[in-house]
């Protein structure tokens, strides 16, 4: 990964000792900031240590709000922060059905632009 971001100057070395010939070229470019952001389709909130809460996977993001929504359009869970995960309750502790539930997912990234996502997850007990 670059160092940084911006425009940036790209060096190659080639030496060749049997000859004695040294060469150098170099490419300018700009690169721009990066991120990744994905969420997976299902979890299974039982209790085994794998896959007990859906939250999404990132790199260089620095928060996000995740909301869960049942298919009547009913909000069930409301999080903000650098790591909110749901465990497949309701706001009460009641555990939500197996079933398909709506999500949507603001996230910030490090250089401070917000960004949208939404999807559905398979809720598996």
């Amino acid at each position: 990964m670059p160092p940084s971001t911006g425009d940036l100057t790209i060096w190659q070395y080639a030496i060749n000792e049997e000859f004695g010939c040294i060469d150098s070229s170099s490419v300018e470019t700009h690169v721009d900031y990066e991120y990744t952001f994905w969420t997976p389709n299902s979890f299974t909130p039982n209790g085994d240590l794998l896959n007990d809460n859906f939250s999404p996977v990132y790199k260089r993001i620095k928060e996000y709000r995740l909301q869960i929504f049942n298919r009547w359009g009913q909000l069930i869970f409301d999080e903000s922060g650098e790591n909110p995960k749901w465990n497949g309750d309701f706001y009460d502790g009641t555990p939500c059905t197996i079933d398909s539930y709506v999500y949507l997912i603001n996230y910030k990234g490090l250089d401070g632009s917000w960004h949208k996502t939404k999807g559905v997850v398979n809720l598996i007990r």
